[in-house]
Order: structure tokens, then sequence, then C-alpha cells
């Protein structure tokens, strides 16, 4: 992903669910005046599932069947986590997976942007050649590798991307008032 995987080691506070119950602990561990709510453990294994998968993309976009549910439950999951606990240590990273999740799109979407890399990583090759007729080929390569398309595309999801953080921000705005 654009911003790095290391900020994603916040699944091992997400694997132990006990991190979102609130209440007194006893001796015993457990929580006092709280019974587990399953609405509250379903978010927390649904945002604990994705970030294990934010941990393991390397890459700045990726295919959405890789996701362990869809988008809208993931984006609902953390909308819901940081309405409910404006407060949570884990917050910026939790708006920072929540905006990451437009970085996973329909593999055929997936598959122009990575054609285009490859397709530009060669053409950068060969026109480090320097001779014009290299660089007139690298610049056809670019064109066949529907470059335009990938670039609409990728702007599309900085978009989408951005929708999302003012949706945070709205968020944030409604939990001050």
């Amino acid at each position: 992903m654009e911003i790095c995987n290391g900020h994603f080691s916040a699944t091992s506070a997400f694997k132990h669910p006990e991190v979102f119950v609130k209440g007194a602990p006893s001796e015993e561990g457990e929580f006092y005046g709280f019974s587990p709510d399953r609405t509250q453990e379903a978010r927390c294994r649904i945002i604990c599932a994705y970030l294990k998968v934010l941990e393991n993309v390397r890459v700045s976009v990726a295919v959405d069947c890789e996701l362990p549910f869809s988008k809208e439950q993931i984006g609902g999951a953390i909308l819901n986590e940081l309405a409910e606990d404006p407060e949570s240590d884990l917050r910026r990273k939790l708006e920072i997976a929540y905006v990451l999740l437009e970085s996973f799109i329909p593999n055929e979407e997936y598959q122009v942007i990575e054609d285009f890399k490859k397709a530009s990583l060669c053409a950068q090759q060969i026109a480090d050649m320097g001779d014009p007729t290299s660089i007139l080929r690298s610049a056809s390569m670019v064109r066949k590798a529907r470059g335009d398309s990938a670039v609409r595309l990728q702007e599309k999801i900085y978009e989408k991307m951005r929708k999302r953080q003012q949706q945070i921000q709205a968020l944030e705005q409604g939990s001050a008032a």
C-alpha cells in the first residue's frame, strides 16, 4: 500500500478482543457489568481479518478478492468502531485502514494498472538506450499499455480515498460536537 504496512502492527491489539471491552476487569480476566456483544465481536473479527490482509499487501493497489469481507462490511465495521470509541489508541491506524479500502479494486482494473506498470518499466529501460528509435519505441509501448486508462483508474482511486477521508473528518466533527 502507499502508506507503509508497518502502520498496521495494530492487528496484535485486534487479535485480543478485550481491547474493545469496556468495564472493570476482575482478577480472572472477566469484565463485570459487561456481556459480550455479538456485534462488537463481529466488528472485531472483520477488522482483524482486514488488518491482517493489509500487513501482507506490498503494492499500491490490490485485487478486491483478497479482502476477507466486502468493502462495505469492512468500512462499516471501522466506522462503527471509530464512532463508538473516538479516543481509541488505534484511531489513526483505523482511519488509514479505512481510506486504504479504496486501493482494493476489481481484477480488470488491477490488470490495467499492473500492465501499465510493467510496460512503463520496460519502456524506461528501452528509452535509457538513448537513441531516437528506442525512445519512439518506448512511447509506443506505453500507449499500447493503455496508459491513459491506468492514469484515470488511479485518479478514480485517489478521489474515492479523498471521499473516505472526508467521511472520517465528518465523523470526528460529529463526535466532537
